[in-house]
């Protein structure tokens, strides 16, 4: 998994974490630099991401039965969930105007280009259900 911007790239491959900083920006450089085969300065730290650690849901419900019955923290607490909710958000918004949004998004904004979704939306045209048995399975 890679997440890139101006100023960086995060790699996240199986247990390595690398991140990549740029100095300057990519923009500051493209327009700054005079020579067109120059290079931007990356700085490279590389992390090891512990092996041994459960993840995914099961964990992360384990866990939250575990804050409800004895009081440990949670992993992830319900505002990281709605940061999360308001990120793909904005991707949304971003992708579909093809302009940048600022986090948290624009409740205003957000809901206009849903309503205009929806006002665009057609239904489906419902096909037919048929159901039909494999022959080498109906013996």
């Amino acid at each position: 998994m890679e997440f890139a911007g101006d100023k960086g790239k995060l790699i996240i491959r199986g247990s390595d974490m690398t991140l990549l900083t740029y100095t300057p920006s990519v923009p500051e450089f493209t327009f700054a630099s005079a020579n067109m085969w120059g290079s931007l300065e990356v700085k490279t730290e590389t992390v090891e991401l512990p092996t041994d650690v459960q993840t995914g849901h099961r964990e992360i419900i384990r866990n939250f039965a575990q804050a409800v019955m004895t009081g440990v923290p949670v992993y992830c607490p319900g505002a990281e969930g709605l940061n999360s909710v308001e990120f793909i958000n904005a991707l949304i918004l971003s992708g579909r105007t093809g302009r940048p949004v600022k986090v948290p998004v624009s409740r205003k904004k957000y809901d206009t280009f849903m309503e205009g979704l929806k006002a665009e939306s057609k239904p489906k045209e419902r096909v037919a259900a048929q159901t039909a048995t494999d022959p080498k399975f109906s013996k």
